[in-house]
């Protein structure tokens, strides 16, 4: 039975766990000590520059730009201030980008992937399904032939209002 999932691993820091087992009577066996380090993230020469070409009412289309390099793929997030993985990177840039780094397989982040999809060949992708006038952060990393990532882009956006237009009576002049 597992009592305890180990996360939120730092690179370059050596981690232990100690575990013992126990009987059914509450008897413990021996303990057994395991330790590992985490290898240091090795970023690629790659920088990604991220805008956005087109904001409505309930969707963005972001623009990634690459350079020193050509991207075999990218692993991006998108979300709000109060999104669980943006919460968890304590709404920092920097923490988010190692998260991606070292967990680019985490859920919070090949939910948003598979929901909407890879970049075009031209760099855009298309976000939609969103509410009006709420603030959307996304942040993007690079992933070289190598499998080493680059430095997250990051943007912030708000999208529109849903101008919906006056309300007018059936039957009236304005009708």
């Amino acid at each position: 039975e597992t009592i305890a999932e180990i996360g939120d691993l730092e690179p370059e820091v050596t981690m232990w766990l100690f575990a013992t087992a126990v009987d059914a009577t509450g008897n413990y066996g021996p303990v057994k000590c395991v330790s590992s380090t985490l290898e240091k993230i090795q970023y690629s020469d790659i920088t990604v520059a991220l805008d956005y070409t087109d904001v409505r009412a309930d969707k963005i289309v972001y623009k990634v730009t690459p350079t020193g390099g050509t991207p075999a793929s990218y692993v991006y997030w998108v979300g709000t201030q109060q999104d669980p993985f943006w919460v968890k990177c304590k709404k920092d840039k920097k923490i988010a980008q190692k998260y991606m780094a070292v967990y680019p397989d985490m859920d919070a982040l090949t939910s948003v992937m598979r929901t909407y999809g890879e970049f075009s060949e031209d760099g855009e992708i298309t976000i939609s399904g969103l509410r009006t006038e709420e603030e959307y952060i996304m942040l993007v990393v690079a992933v070289d032939s190598e499998g080493k990532y680059s430095a997250a882009a990051y943007k912030k956006v708000k999208t529109l209002s849903a101008n919906l237009g006056d309300v007018v009576k059936e039957g009236t002049a304005d009708w």
